[in-house]
């Protein structure tokens, strides 16, 4: 594993995910920092590799922060970001 990659809850072998699921990032050391350009990377076991689309929103935790900008989440909320995969060719499920 690499910066910044978590491995699923289950260990990795049963993950599911959808068309559009949300990231939760909890902050338990109540530190001050800024998120962007969320996106969730899957290495296929037939060895190909997908990601889903890029989210754009800014959050920072928390709004006090003198470099905040962006979403503002206070101390205790878990910043949540929607993550959407598109469907073969392209659209996003919605066409």
């Amino acid at each position: 594993m690499g910066p910044g990659d978590l491995p699923a809850a289950d260990g990795g072998s049963h993950a599911t995910l959808d068309r559009e699921n949300v990231f939760a990032i909890s902050n338990p050391g109540q530190d001050c920092f800024k998120v962007r350009r969320v996106r969730i990377e899957l290495d296929l076991p037939a060895g190909g590799r997908i990601s889903s689309q890029i989210s754009t929103t800014v959050w920072t935790q928390p709004p006090e922060w003198l470099h905040a900008e962006g979403v503002l989440v206070p101390l205790g909320k878990e910043i949540e970001a929607a993550v959407r995969f598109q469907a073969a060719g392209g659209k996003s499920g919605n066409e």
